[in-house]
């Protein structure tokens, strides 16, 4: 992963704004690039990598409603024409991992259905407060980090918008791969 480069051009000027719709204290900081949960998707989306990109870092100190709430101050985004992309993964349990599995343990598949429902049903705070779906949770992952990226897009999400739910499956045991479009 280290050898591949996805050269996208920046967009300052929305980080910027970006920067200034976020209520807490944010940095700007172009020293590393783009992460690889940002360019190995974006990579097969855009491979020419032709259009404006920049990332957020997900604060491992804050905590999961932190994150919601930058996805709803965030939100203004969508009238600009943004993308608003999150990486990561519902289930993403590296120290579980069975590389012969094909799909998912029972508590990986247990988490990844609580997570599937609360946002099918629109119930965000029940995903924000993931630990309501027991020990599921508590195997899902190690830090939260593969998690949070998708409450940003929760929390910028609209009640009229559509759902799609895709890719929707566990693998090697302990990683959920189900996506959601809203749109």
């Amino acid at each position: 992963m280290y050898n591949v480069e996805y050269k996208a051009k920046g967009a300052p000027e929305l980080a910027l704004f970006t920067k200034n719709l976020i209520k807490i204290d944010v940095k700007i900081d172009n020293s590393w690039g783009y992460g690889h949960g940002t360019w190995s998707v974006l990579y097969k989306m855009y491979p020419k990598a032709d259009i404006p990109v920049y990332q957020l870092s997900v604060d491992r100190k804050a905590n999961a409603s932190v994150h919601f709430q930058i996805g709803q101050q965030i939100s203004e985004l969508r009238e600009k024409g943004v993308l608003i992309f999150a990486s990561g993964n519902v289930v993403h349990n590296l120290s579980k991992i069975n590389w012969e599995m094909k799909g998912g343990y029972p508590w990986a598949i247990d988490f990844d259905n609580y997570i599937k429902n609360k946002i099918t049903e629109r119930q965000y705070d029940n995903v924000v407060n993931y630990s309501l779906a027991g020990q599921s949770s508590k195997l899902a992952f190690s830090t939260p980090d593969h998690f949070y990226p998708l409450l940003y897009v929760l929390g910028a999400s609209r009640e009229n918008d559509q759902l799609s739910i895709f890719n929707d499956s566990c693998v090697m045991g302990s990683l959920s791969m189900t996506s959601y479009l809203f749109q």
